[in-house]
């Protein structure tokens, strides 16, 4: 069974959803739920925080790209937080990296 950590962080811009461990078939259910929720409060901007993710399968992107999609819809701010370079290099083979917002982390969250 696979493992993921979602740790929601507020902030002064909005929320950053920080996902640890792997982000697949079996767990992006706990992820989307999480992320409804943030959505359905209506503070902010929302960051994806990808740099604690181990794994991530087809799912996982779909579930990325829906977030962003409906930010777009809604004219939320979205950005992500690049994960390792073994997990961002499945956004570069399927050329997610040029469509989708990423940027490199400025500093830690705490926890």
């Amino acid at each position: 069974m696979t493992a993921l950590g979602i740790d929601p962080v507020i902030t002064d811009t909005g929320t950053v959803l920080r996902l640890s461990g792997e982000l697949d078939l079996a767990t992006v259910a706990d992820a989307e739920d999480a992320l409804v929720r943030i959505e359905s409060e209506g503070r902010g901007g929302i960051t994806l925080d990808l740099r604690y993710l181990a794994f991530i399968d087809s799912t996982g992107l779909r579930f990325i790209l829906s977030a962003h999609a409906r930010a777009v819809e809604h004219d939320r701010p979205f950005a992500i937080i690049r994960a390792s370079d073994a997990v961002h290099r499945v956004f570069v083979l399927t050329r997610l990296d040029e469509r989708l917002p990423f940027e490199d982390a400025a500093d830690p969250l705490p926890g």
